[in-house]
């Protein structure tokens, strides 16, 4: 069993070290262009609010007591560490397939990890969702704000 306030610190203290990662990265994308917001807008608030949510989870980790009883089990950390890993290849495949193509995979593989079920009905709606949500942020990212994103094999 792992206390609580440890796993927040933990995962805090992560979240803060990738989200200031993708702020640096965001700035060498380029945050401006000619015609409008450069290929690191997008990352640089995404950073941004990754950096200043897990400071503030951070900072009430570490002023706040440890609550006896308040523990995690091996079931939850295993979760939480798919969940990591998941975003860990999402994050490798970004540059070589793409912003988008792996993004549905990304939001199904979630999904099944934090509630595990199999009947068609549920799976197609969640493939549905997936399928849904990456055309809308294509549509938004990539066709409205004009936002260079890599691209990959197929072209999106």
């Amino acid at each position: 069993m792992m206390s609580i306030k440890l796993l927040d610190i933990v995962l805090a203290a992560l979240f803060l070290a990738f989200g200031l990662y993708v702020i640096g990265s965001a700035f060498a994308f380029g945050i401006t262009s000619d015609t409008g917001p450069g290929s690191g807008t997008f990352p640089l608030i995404a950073g941004l609010l990754m950096a200043v949510f897990a400071g503030g989870t951070l900072y009430r980790a570490l002023r706040r007591e440890n609550a006896p009883g308040a523990a995690i089990g091996i079931g939850e950390a295993a979760r939480v560490a798919g969940l990591l890993a998941l975003l860990g290849l999402y994050i490798a495949a970004f540059e070589p397939l793409g912003a988008f193509l792996p993004l549905p995979f990304l939001i199904i593989g979630s999904s099944l990890i934090i509630h595990w079920r199999t009947d068609p009905m549920w799976l197609a709606q969640l493939g549905a969702l997936a399928l849904g949500f990456t055309v809308v942020c294509y549509l938004v990212f990539a066709v409205f704000l004009r936002v260079l994103l890599p691209t990959g094999p197929l072209g999106f």
